[in-house]
């Protein structure tokens, strides 16, 4: 599943931040009550595993110039998630700040064409 984000660095960046913080116990959202720095580490890593893999996944979308819409598409088909408004909300704007932070590394291009966005690696 792909989780909504909208800052997908400072999100990797507390993650880092979470893994170093030595405690009693941690109280993630969503989930039980953890008691073990170890723990917190192995999940803030999973959790940064999936975003690397990801972006990953959109970085190869892009190989050729692609629409939001078309990318979204391909991330419902490949994640099999089940195509409703609410969902198409929150996955296109997550997979949208997916995309925006690789803009933001260097590592896609966007290009505008005839009233058109489209994504593009930017090393195919």
């Amino acid at each position: 599943s792909i989780s909504y984000m909208m800052k997908i660095s400072e999100f990797i960046n507390t993650l880092e931040k979470i893994s170093k913080i030595e405690s009693d116990f941690y109280i993630p959202s969503h989930s039980t009550i953890i008691t073990s720095q170890a723990e917190i580490q192995r999940l803030a890593q999973m959790n940064k595993n999936e975003i690397i893999k990801i972006q990953n996944f959109l970085l190869e979308l892009c190989k050729t110039p692609m629409q939001n819409d078309d990318i979204l598409a391909k991330v419902f088909e490949t994640y099999h998630i089940r195509t409703t408004a609410s969902q198409i909300a929150l996955v296109g704007s997550t997979i949208k700040n997916h995309l925006i932070d690789l803009y933001t590394k260097g590592k896609i291009n966007m290009l505008c064409e005839n009233g058109r966005l489209f994504w593009q690696n930017i090393n195919p």
